[in-house]
């Protein structure tokens, strides 16, 4: 019994290299260029009769031996050789996917050769060939050029069915959004398609260009369209029913001539985009939304060799690596590991040397089945709390598999090649899956580690006092976490010092969490204060003068003979006076200096008075608190204020009605509050007057 063994560490996944069937291990292509897998990994092979600027297709039988390759116009054998009716296919070596060939299920002679054409009134034919023929060397029988649908775009590919026997061809008809997915079965071509209507409508042949590729486990399509507004729409696929669903279109982030090539990684969980520039792309599918994929672009740095004008398609091989053609180059380039994100999927530019011969812009369609791992396990999502996705493939026909996980009870086992498991902890897990092939057991293993999600937190916003700083940590006791903040520094702690918006990501692989935290730094909330008297300066001895030192913001008052504490402080005489204002930050000392001089002031009608209490009840007793004189005086002001120092009432009318006892509306509290007023008598002398009133009610 063969074991295969697939070891998955520090969450990511690596799949083993199996070579999968050998219908694609042998590739004709460009100008007289080719490959040969068949020793694993690729070299360069000669002797191949191809000079197509675009779509080609190649053939072998299951042990990788050549049966026979094509343009799309011209059918070459296993000796290079053009079979007897091999010419006048309706195809084209300008059409980008000129052709796909697909063995007849259950005849290991029979071969379909479907063809697109450039000039799209051709429409999408298929031709059978017949191995026995030209002394076993193969020929196409009497069913050539045999139209199925018309008019179509430079499109088709092809993709095992669910059933394991079938096979889907799949080709877009020009002027409608429609899909028409062909099945070919044991009894031949299935010529009513399956269409789908469903996406852009391809609106001219431009429009046409570019690949039609299919994910190799069967769920998802991928459409580039070059122009004329670039894009690559990404579909549902069920190879149970050939219908295609659920588009997805990303445009606008192409930046050369519109997306030509497209692959699938052999995971299905990356796509990959070549537009026939030194920029390639990769976006992450496996949250198969718009906004989603749209965020996950990856753009590949340029491989940068001289001779390279720009990668066009793009092929997986059967060594899981994806081959990526640059026009008229004598290397081929690629991925050679797909499944990872970034630069982790290692692009490299001179991949295998072609021993002279050229890549054009083309390279073969396939069945992109061929590719699929036999007996093969891929995993992803390593978040505790997520759904880890982990499928397989195999040659079998049933599985049962077990995720090492009994505390999951019932969940523990499955028998389809496609699950989503929750693992119950953290930790890793040895995951086997036995495929049975007509009874005979075969089982492959792998392990995979569930990573603790971290719970990063700041903590609440701060506030800092005038040059303080703070050290805010996002450590969490988990090895192997990585931290990057806003500034790009990777520390657990970071110093803080200055007003802002803090943020910090922590990962441990593809688990992350994030915070953010305010912090803000006082510039002190004294910085503008200065004391405030209640009238000019110098004053004349005998006047007294009130210093106002309210602050919405301070916690008490301390004036200079530390008896005052409220926010006014009454002066009699010459001196320098001062109140200190304080916080939880700081003490701050406001000084002003008092000047008084001698005065020649007349002694008559300099005098105001005011009631000792008022009642404002309404009830027409005292309702009101003003003050009154004699004589006759100008600039008058009054002002009433409460024991915090602020304005309760103001006015420069002397005619005024009174204080109501309100402030904005509500009613003051009861107790003391202190008036003064200035004004100018008749003979122009300013005189200023102060006493306490007594609310009550």
């Amino acid at each position: 019994m063969l074991r295969k063994i697939i070891i998955t560490l520090l969450c990511t996944f690596i799949t083993l290299n199996l070579l999968a069937q050998g219908e694609g291990n042998i590739w004709h292509f460009g100008t007289n260029a080719g490959l040969d897998f068949n020793g694993g990994a690729p070299v360069a092979l000669l002797g191949g009769q191809l000079s197509t600027q675009e779509g080609c297709a190649t053939i072998s039988d299951p042990l990788g031996n050549l049966l026979f390759y094509t343009d799309g116009l011209t059918v070459y054998d296993r000796n290079h050789a053009v079979m007897p009716n091999g010419n006048g296919l309706l195809g084209s070596g300008s059409s980008t996917q000129s052709g796909v060939i697909v063995p007849k299920p259950g005849d290991p002679n029979i071969y379909y050769l479907f063809t697109t054409p450039v000039n799209s009134a051709d429409g999408l034919n298929y031709n059978e060939v017949d191995m026995t023929l030209n002394g076993g060397n193969g020929d196409i029988n009497a069913n050539k050029n045999i139209l199925l649908v018309q008019p179509v775009a430079e499109k088709v590919c092809a993709i095992s069915h669910a059933n394991g026997s079938s096979f889907w061809v799949i080709t877009r008809v020009l002027l409608t959004n429609e899909f028409h997915a062909f099945e070919v079965s044991s009894t031949g071509i299935n010529t009513t398609a399956v269409v789908s209507s469903v996406g852009q409508v391809v609106t001219s042949q431009s429009m046409g260009i570019g690949c039609l590729k299919p994910s190799v486990d069967g769920t998802k399509l991928a459409s580039a369209n070059r122009s004329p507004t670039p894009s690559v729409g990404l579909f549902d696929f069920d190879n149970a029913t050939g219908v295609v669903s659920n588009p997805i279109i990303l445009s606008g982030m192409f930046t050369g001539a519109g997306p030509y090539g497209v692959e699938f990684s052999p995971s299905n969980q990356f796509i990959y985009v070549a537009e026939g520039s030194s920029t390639m792309y990769q976006f992450d599918i496996s949250t198969f939304t718009l906004a989603a994929i749209t965020a996950s672009q990856f753009t590949f740095p340029s491989l940068g060799p001289s001779g390279n004008s720009g990668y066009w398609s793009l092929q997986l091989g059967p060594d899981s690596v994806i081959y990526a053609s640059a026009h008229l180059y004598g290397w081929i380039s690629g991925f050679t590991n797909p499944n990872m994100p970034g630069m982790a999927s290692n692009p490299v530019g001179d991949l295998v040397f072609l021993d002279g011969a050229n890549c054009r812009l083309g390279l073969p369609t396939f069945v992109q089945s061929f590719f699929s791992p036999t007996g093969g396990i891929t995993s992803f999502n390593y978040c505790f709390g997520d759904s880890t996705g982990i499928n397989g493939s195999t040659n079998g026909d049933s599985v049962i598999w077990n995720f090492d996980d009994p505390a999951s009870g019932i969940n523990n086992t499955s028998k389809t090649l496609l699950n989503k498991h929750v693992f119950t902890s953290t930790g890793v897990y040895d995951v086997t899956m036995i495929s049975f092939n007509q009874g005979i057991p075969d089982t492959t293993f792998h392990q995979l580690t569930i990573d603790p999600v971290p719970n990063v937190n700041l903590g609440n916003d701060l506030f800092l006092c005038p040059n303080e700083k703070v050290e805010i940590s996002a450590y969490l006791p988990i090895p192997g976490l990585t931290y990057l903040w806003d500034d790009n520094s990777t520390s657990a702690i970071r110093e803080i010092t200055e007003t802002g918006t803090y943020f910090v990501k922590v990962q441990l692989n593809d688990c992350e969490d994030s915070d953010t935290i305010y912090v803000e730094v006082s510039d002190g909330v004294f910085t503008d204060f200065e004391l405030k008297i209640d009238q000019r300066l110098p004053l004349c001895f005998g006047d007294t003068v009130i210093l106002n030192g309210y602050h919405p913001n301070t916690l008490g008052y301390s004036w200079q003979d530390s008896s005052i504490t409220d926010s006014f402080f009454t002066v009699s005489g010459p001196g320098t006076y001062y109140v200190e204002l304080f916080d939880t930050c700081e003490i701050v000392l406001f000084p002003i200096t008092i000047e008084y001089v001698i005065c020649d002031t007349p002694t008559i009608c300099n005098t105001m008075v005011g009631a000792g209490a008022f009642s404002p009840n309404r009830d027409g007793l005292n309702d009101y608190f003003r003050v009154r004189t004699e004589c006759p005086v100008t600039n008058f002001q009054m002002g009433v204020y409460n024991r915090w120092g602020q304005e309760v009432y103001y006015t420069n009318d002397i005619d005024h009605k009174g204080w109501n006892g309100r402030l904005e509306g509500q009613q003051s509290e009861v107790g003391d509050y202190v008036w003064f007023v200035r004004f100018r008598d008749k003979d122009n002398f300013n005189y200023t007057e102060k006493g306490v009133v007594t609310l009550i009610r």
